[in-house]
């Protein structure tokens, strides 16, 4: 009887291993798993309005940074030269901590005290991506962003604990994002980032109040400033649209009714330029301004142009 059941089992674990032989090769051999590379996230649909950050230009979940990265190592976001790089006190991939992702498994993590730097290669135009400070921690996450001059140009966001994902929304000519973890223990997390390059824009060069040897402007005088756009090989005055001017800080209209004048070749270059005027009350440069700007569109694109100012105070009145 002993017997019969050693035969029975042989017998039965024979079977077994053949079934187990059999779906190993209708299977095939098992795949070593290999790293992906960090993420480059390739174009996506037009923006639309209310998009979403999956909807922007350049997008990414995270999913395909395996393994993880270390901190400080950059993630790519977008192809060169419009990329989003990802580093500083931070790392992307899994923490086994599901409450950190905003969809699929993995995501970018900013560590205790720590700050992730988010910078463009290209200033971006919109960034949006999901935000969240876990219930545990004790500090906030501040998040903001800044232009080429290290100027706020939008936020700061704070996303508190307990509040669960936030959706963090950016415009403006952003070249870099800092996120700020002001808890000393816990990692918070973001995910589903997106973002769209600003579109490029033309420098020009300009002259303020150009008929003196110094660029003078009077505070509170309620003059007119006067901004020469200079002509170049690339540069074509005459297709600027006017009425898309701004000056100063405070972006002051071309002065309505006065329409700017050609005036031949001023600094005698060949080229043709360009005379606007500005009401000095409207463009917001104060005392201590060292530098005024000029934007607007020439052919339907950007342009910018930059110069030094000497600001004084009318007699009898301080700056």
């Amino acid at each position: 009887m002993k017997r019969g059941f050693r035969f029975l089992g042989a017998t039965l674990a024979a079977m077994v291993w053949l079934v187990l032989v059999a779906t190993s090769a209708i299977a095939g051999p098992t795949a070593t798993p290999t790293a992906t590379p960090i993420p480059t996230a390739t174009p996506t649909a037009t923006p639309t309005p209310g998009q979403m950050p999956q909807d922007l230009e350049f997008f990414t979940n995270f999913e395909d940074v395996i393994p993880n990265t270390v901190p400080g190592e950059i993630i790519v976001v977008g192809v060169s030269p419009t990329t989003a790089n990802l580093g500083g006190d931070a790392f992307g991939g899994r923490a086994n901590i599901r409450r950190l992702y905003h969809s699929g498994s993995r995501a970018w993590m900013v560590l205790p005290n720590g700050t992730g730097v988010i910078t463009f290669e290209t200033d971006a135009e919109i960034v949006k991506f999901y935000a969240r400070v876990l219930s545990n921690s004790t500090g906030d996450t501040i998040i903001r962003a800044f232009n080429g001059s290290d100027v706020i140009v939008d936020g700061p966001v704070t996303i508190s604990p307990g509040t669960g994902w936030q959706l963090v929304s950016f415009n403006g000519r952003i070249a870099r994002i800092e996120v700020m973890n002001l808890d000393g223990s816990v990692m918070n997390g973001i995910d589903d980032f997106g973002f769209t390059p600003a579109p490029e824009i033309i420098a020009v060069e300009i002259d303020i109040n150009p008929f003196g040897a110094i660029h003078r402007v009077q505070l509170g005088s309620h003059q007119r400033i006067l901004v020469v756009i200079l002509g170049s090989e690339t540069i074509d005055v005459t297709k600027v649209d006017v009425g898309s001017l701004s000056f100063g800080p405070d972006g002051a209209p071309s002065l309505r009714g006065i329409k700017p004048a050609l005036l031949g070749d001023r600094n005698r270059d060949g080229f043709t330029d360009l005379l606007a005027r500005f009401d000095m009350d409207e463009t917001g440069i104060a005392a201590g301004d060292t530098q005024a700007c000029l934007t607007g569109e020439i052919d339907g694109a950007l342009f910018e142009g930059c110069a030094t100012v000497e600001t004084f105070a009318p007699p009898g009145r301080r700056p």
